[in-house]
């Protein structure tokens, strides 16, 4: 647990996720970029060794349920100045054609997952109304050039990129910033690693231009660096941060 004393000796990050790891993976790293690292998940868990990383389990169906949990975070480790969401249901996870997509995971699982996305950007925006701050929603990159077999996740990864320039747009004068990170697959979404997803651009082959996909090491210092003052003039963007794979939008 932070210790009150510790709560102005670096700044304060809320890692909020559901459903994938990614956000979990993230939390010792941006610890390791400075942060008192809130971990709010709906399965937290500390990483070892960590003292910099607190978890605090959230429930994600209610508006009041996430309430709950950040202030929980707060009173743990202070107000944060960062907030990284991600909210991606194991279920999405799993290709099926378009045509044998059951309504029940379009009604409900996505319309679920869309809606705590909802929850966590209304609760980031009542802890950061007064002091202005950072919002980074991350999720795989594929929904940007589209990959078979994943209609539904990608219907929610784009459902969650235009909720975060809308915020952007609105919470601007708040002092709020808001970005969209869409991570490479490969070594951060291991639920993923049986589907078909394209490999590369049409007109050449893989690797990426980096030679490798980025993983939560590489993306910590970027989201710090949404976080930092150097990148107060950016609001409402989408970082593809893939290697260099797919050179999008």
């Amino acid at each position: 647990m932070c210790a009150a004393s510790n709560m102005t000796a670096a700044p304060v990050c809320l890692v909020v996720g559901a459903g994938s790891a990614v956000t979990t993976t993230l939390a010792g790293p941006l610890a390791a970029n400075g942060y008192t690292v809130a971990l709010v998940s709906d399965q937290p868990s500390k990483p070892q060794g960590d003292k910099n990383v607190t978890p605090v389990r959230c429930n994600f169906d209610t508006r009041a349920g996430v309430d709950l949990a950040f202030d929980q975070a707060v009173a743990r480790c202070g107000a944060p100045q960062l907030l990284v969401l991600s909210i991606l249901p194991d279920s999405l996870m799993r290709a099926g054609c378009i045509d044998e997509v059951p309504s029940e995971l379009w009604t409900l699982t996505l319309q679920a997952a869309a809606l705590g996305m909802l929850h966590a950007l209304q609760a980031s925006h009542r802890l950061l109304q007064r002091t202005g701050g950072t919002i980074v929603l991350v999720g795989p990159a594929l929904s940007l050039v589209g990959a078979p077999g994943l209609c539904a996740l990608s219907t929610l990864l784009e459902a969650q990129r235009a909720l975060a320039k809308s915020a952007a747009r609105q919470w601007g004068r708040f002092g709020i910033r808001v970005h969209w990170i869409a991570l490479g697959c490969a070594g951060n979404y291991e639920e993923l690693n049986t589907t078909s997803i394209p490999a590369g651009p049409e007109l050449g082959p893989p690797p990426p231009a980096l030679g490798r996909v980025p993983g939560n090491r590489d993306i910590a210092p970027l989201i710090a660096f949404l976080g930092s003052s150097g990148a107060s003039a950016l609001t409402g963007t989408t970082l593809v941060a893939d290697g260099g794979n797919w050179m999008v939008p």
